[in-house]
């Protein structure tokens, strides 16, 4: 269920053009709808989306609310950025 599309070539260039960006952008928005909690995110600097994610938020239906499908947003970019520096660090052992 969850997204991730890249606007920019996957390289080992990638963190030095976010790092080099004047601003780097990290926005993300959620909401429910019968009872199923969704989100979306986008990283962007003052130019270009680099990139974007969505995805359904899991968890009970009476307790889901706009709070706990923006913060599975969050959630969801922090481990997709870990997981590339993961593979970055230990590359062929993941």
């Amino acid at each position: 269920y969850n997204t991730l599309t890249t606007y920019i070539p996957m390289s080992k260039y990638l963190n030095v053009e976010l790092l080099s960006a004047d601003v780097i952008w990290i926005v993300s928005d959620g909401g429910v709808t019968e009872n199923t909690g969704y989100y979306g995110w986008v990283i962007a600097d003052s130019y270009k989306i680099l990139f974007e994610g969505s995805g359904i938020t899991l968890g009970n239906p009476d307790q889901m609310d706009s709070l706990r499908a923006e913060s599975s947003s969050m959630l969801h970019i922090m481990l997709k950025k870990r997981k590339k520096l993961l593979q970055k660090l230990y590359p062929g052992e993941l």
